[in-house]
Parts: C-alpha cells; sequence; structure tokens
C-alpha cells in the first residue's frame, strides 16, 4: 500500500517523464500515466494502480524521512578541532595592488574595505604551529595563501613555506596560492615551480572585458597584457609547471559568455591551463546586481554545447570556460552523491563543512574565520584566533545551519544534494549578524530549482546518448 506522502519528486524534460525516489535515491523513467497518477496521489487526490503496487513491492514510495537535523561529524567536532586539522589559510596581506569593481573590499559590501595591513611573520608563525598541533591524525596538510595579493609579501610567502617544511615532518604537504598575476617576476616564478605550489590566477576574458572591471589601483590603467605576458614566461621556461596553474574567470552580469568562450579557445598562451569560472556575488552587496534574462540564456545555451560535446554531436572544447564546471564538476558531484542509498534518522544537508575542520582562514590580525570568503566584520562568523583557539560552540552552531529551518529540511527532496555553505545563510550588514531563516529559505528555493536543473541535464544526455551501463549505474537510472 502507498503511503499518502510518498518521498518523491516529480519531473519532465522535453519528452520524457521522471520521478526521483528520495528514499531510494534513484530516477525512474516512468510513462505520463504514472506520472499524473503520483501527482495525484501526492495531492491526496487518488488511489494506487497495478504499476505503482508493483514498484511500492520493490520498495519504492517510502514516506521515510529524516528525524533529526544534526551534522554527522557534531558529536566528534572537539576530536576533529583538536587532532584532525588538515587545511589553512594564511591571509598574508590585506593590501592589493589592484582595484577590482566587484571586489568583495571594494566598498561595495557589507565587509572591511581595502587595507595597507601585513601579517606580521609572529602571526604566521604561531599559525603554522597551531595547525601542528592540531592535526597528529591528519597525514596531508593544506597551506596556502591569500589577500589582497599576496605575493606582495613574496618574503614572507618563502619563510612560511622553508617553516613548514620543517615542522612538517611525515606529513605531505600541499602549498596554494591566488593570485592577480601581476607580479609573477622571474624570482617569484622560479620559487613557485620549485615548491610545486598550485596558484590560480584571475583573467576574466579577452582585453575589453578583462580590464573593464580589473585595473591597477595606482593609476586605473590595464592589468591583461600584463598578466599573459607573465604567463607567456612560465609556459616558456617551465611548461611543465603550466598543470599546477588554474585561470578563475569572474563572469561580469553585463559580458559576452560567448566572446569569453571564444578568447580562451584562441588565445595559444592558455591553451591547456586548467579553467574555473564564478559569478560576480550578490551576498552581502550593498547594492544588489541585477541580473537580465539574457544573462542567464547565453550561459545556460553554453552548458548545452557541452551536453552536445558529451554526446558526440558537437566537437569536444576543452577551453570552454563551463566544460570542467559541466562534465567534471557537475557529473562527478552528483555520482558521488547518488550512491548515498539511505535516508538516516539523524542527518543535515550535505553542503555544510565543518569550519576549522575541513579548514579556516587566518586573517592579519590572528582572527579564525571558515574560509576566504567569510566576511571579516561578522561576529557570527570569527571563530576563534591565534590567542584562544577555536570557540567550538560557535562553531557547532555553523555546522548546523539547516537547524533554524529543519521542518523544510527533512521535507526537501533535494535533502541528500544540497550544497549551501553555511555563509550563504548569514545576514552580514550593519544591522544584522546572524543565521537568518529567511535568507536560507531563499537559498533553499534556489537549491531544489538548481537540483532538479542537473537531474534534468543527466537525464537528457541518458535519452540522446544512451549511456555506458556503468555510468547508468552511477547515477541511478
Amino acid at each position: 500500500m502507498i503511503s499518502n506522502n510518498p518521498f518523491i519528486h516529480l519531473f519532465k524534460t522535453l519528452g520524457k517523464y521522471y520521478v526521483f525516489d528520495v528514499n531510494k535515491n534513484k530516477i525512474l523513467n516512468i510513462s505520463e500515466d504514472l506520472y499524473r497518477g503520483l501527482k495525484k496521489i501526492k495531492v491526496g487526490k487518488s488511489t494506487e494502480n497495478a504499476k505503482i503496487k508493483n514498484l511500492v513491492d520493490l520498495g519504492y514510495f517510502s514516506s521515510n524521512k529524516c528525524k533529526i537535523i544534526e551534522h554527522s561529524e557534531d558529536i566528534y567536532l572537539e576530536d576533529l578541532l583538536k587532532n584532525k586539522l588538515g587545511a589553512i589559510i594564511l591571509q598574508i596581506t590585506q593590501r592589493c595592488n589592484f582595484r577590482c569593481k566587484y571586489c568583495v573590499y571594494s566598498g561595495n559590501y557589507h565587509n572591511r574595505n581595502h587595507e595597507d595591513k601585513n601579517m606580521k611573520w609572529d602571526i604566521a608563525k604561531r599559525s603554522l604551529d597551531f595547525l601542528l598541533s592540531n592535526s597528529k591524525d591528519s597525514e596531508k596538510i593544506q597551506i596556502g595563501f591569500y589577500g589582497g595579493e599576496p605575493l606582495l609579501e613574496f618574503d614572507l610567502i618563502k619563510d612560511c613555506v622553508d617553516y613548514a617544511k620543517k615542522i612538517f615532518v611525515g606529513k605531505k604537504i600541499n602549498f596554494n596560492l591566488t593570485t592577480n598575476g601581476s607580479i609573477l617576476n622571474n624570482e617569484i616564478v622560479e620559487f613557485l615551480h620549485n615548491n610545486n605550489i598550485q596558484i590560480t590566477i584571475s583573467i576574466d576574458g579577452p582585453k575589453i572585458i578583462h580590464d573593464k572591471n580589473r585595473k591597477f589601483a595606482n593609476n586605473n590603467l590595464s592589468t591583461h597584457d600584463v598578466i599573459l605576458k607573465n604567463i607567456a614566461n612560465i609556459r616558456k621556461k617551465y611548461p611543465n609547471y603550466l598543470s599546477k596553474i588554474n585561470i578563475n574567470t569572474v563572469k561580469d552580469h553585463e559580458c559576452d559568455v560567448n566572446e569569453i568562450n571564444k578568447y580562451f579557445s584562441e588565445e595559444e598562451i592558455l591553451k591547456d591551463l586548467s579553467k574555473l569560472n564564478s559569478d560576480i556575488s550578490n551576498d552581502n552587496r550593498i547594492n544588489p546586481i541585477n541580473y537580465e534574462k539574457d544573462f542567464f540564456s547565453n550561459i545556460e545555451y553554453e552548458k548545452f554545447k557541452v551536453i552536445l560535446s558529451i554526446i558526440g554531436r558537437l566537437k569536444s572544447d576543452d577551453d570552454n570556460i563551463f566544460e570542467e564546471y559541466f562534465s567534471a564538476t557537475m557529473l562527478t558531484n552528483n555520482k558521488l552523491k547518488f550512491k548515498q542509498n539511505k535516508i538516516l534518522e539523524k542527518s543535515h544537508p550535505s553542503g555544510t563543512c565543518i569550519p576549522g575542520a575541513t579548514k579556516f582562514l587566518v586573517n592579519v590580525n590572528g582572527d579564525f574565520f571558515p574560509c576566504d570568503m567569510a566576511n571579516e566584520i561578522s561576529n557570527i562568523l570569527k571563530i576563534g584566533n591565534i590567542n584562544d583557539g577555536f570557540y567550538i560552540n560557535k562553531i557547532r552552531k555553523l555546522m548546523n545551519p539547516s537547524k533554524i529551518i529543519s521542518d523544510e529540511c527533512k521535507n526537501c527532496y533535494a535533502f541528500i544534494y544540497c550544497d549551501q555553505c553555511v555563509l550563504k545563510s548569514v545576514e552580514n550588514n550593519k544591522f544584522e549578524d546572524r543565521l537568518s531563516r529567511n535568507k536560507k529559505l531563499i537559498k533553499c528555493m534556489e537549491t531544489r530549482k538548481e537540483t532538479e536543473e542537473s537531474f534534468k541535464d543527466i537525464c537528457t544526455i541518458n535519452e540522446l546518448y544512451k549511456l555506458k551501463e556503468e555510468l547508468k549505474s552511477d547515477f541511478n537510472l
């Protein structure tokens, strides 16, 4: 007998009907009649038919839901923070030689503005010592350098790398650095190469698009050509180091996505580099950006081209800035999530990290924050400092943000696929500094929509290009 409230989600593609069974974590392609029947059952207007009964007998359409919203690692929090730290981000400096219009420190956000502060060696050293003291059960250590523009304090970075290599004996250390790419001189590049440091360089596209937002602070002039010249120098001197370089593109709401893709596919200097992309953040922005419909439709068209390349209808373009997002990030992440086949009695949506244990930022003053994306004027996001260590109670609250919408979470079909970062639930402005129920619920609507679109993408690929059996199994199709 089917439940009056089966935990399922119904959706359609252009020519097919589907049901996502949350308890089975499986997508079924169903007939239109079955789709309509399940739709009626969901609103209590119909009874089951023979086909539904057969599926019920196979274990489908259960009404089982999570009973308690709580992070699975909650009871181990103190042990994790004391023994299993694995990643730290050192805010080497708050100075920057760029003035990017969309930067969170530009004055357009409820956040600190650009400052002329550098991290002192004492704070950097004590931060690395803190990581060492609380990582005895961690085999791998990740150390990141962040700014401002961290390479403005190159000597401090060198000291940190040398010191880390001395103290983290027996552990595998990975270093990474986010840079605007403007001061990658021969000395710096040689050091980065010799120490195998992963770097992310920001390039927003062709010169006219890139220079619109990314200009030098001292003269407001172009930055594009300087960055490309530096990357060309790396390509010439250290071609084997190119695998350690990521390019990040921030898409302006007025940009031409097609022109950006064309640029990356044609610019020889950037060939074969790993490419990431992101949007200008609207979170805590003083005057939020109003995106035009064309912006989203153009992006969807580019993603559609990636689908065509996956199914063999279009030549694959590794330099499409959505190629990695779609074929690697989206497909791989969902593949892993489809492996979960049971709703636990106590659980929490899967997007929430464990601040501190997953990683943490130490700013120039020695204050701890969950990551480099955190608002530094937010007290609720300050999770400790170099003198006091971690604030356990604050971290526990931040790793369980969905407790403020517990009932909604329990009833959400996208529970397993939710990737909401806790920062998306924090209201930071001059009036408020708290976890916001309303803000979180708005993000929940976006997550449900994105999850359904992701399901549709996977099903559409399967419809157009019969997936290999092992891939179909990965996605529970």
